[in-house]
């Protein structure tokens, strides 16, 4: 009678570890790639946040809002291309200012093929801000 050792993995088993692995490292891919949009989108929640403050430096100053982003260049209180970034490169309004505080939406469109959401950041009244970030298509 011979007695045979069970030294090893069956196919099952290594088949098995094969299925586990593959799921952790899909989980694993998608948390990276969001936070890699999140990432991108801090680009324009900064630029945004500085565009917010200038606007509302421009209407102490002129008792008006800045139309666009030329009319801030215009007037020095911006340098040109100073917003153009990495992922974004269009930045858009159409608040105002109540109460020497922007009031309203301003957009940051991503550059073609940069893979970055589309950010728009409202401001209310009361202070408070929210932020809604539309995924690339």
């Amino acid at each position: 009678m011979t007695k045979r050792l069970n030294k090893g993995f069956t196919l099952v088993e290594l088949l098995i570890v094969i299925v586990i692995v593959g799921i952790l490292a899909l989980a694993a891919i998608l948390l990276v790639s969001n936070y890699v949009d999140r990432a991108k989108a801090a680009e324009a929640e900064t630029a945004i946040g500085s565009i917010k403050r200038h606007l509302e430096v421009y209407f102490t100053e002129f008792d008006t809002d800045a139309a666009d982003m030329a009319t801030l260049e215009a007037d020095g209180y911006v340098t040109t291309g100073s917003f153009n970034g990495q992922y974004y490169d269009t930045y858009t309004w159409g608040g105002a200012i109540a109460n020497h505080r922007y009031v309203g939406d301003i957009v940051a469109t991503a550059r073609a093929n940069s893979g970055a959401p589309e950010v728009t950041i409202t401001y209310a009244a009361d202070g408070t801000a929210s932020i809604a970030r539309v995924p690339a298509p």
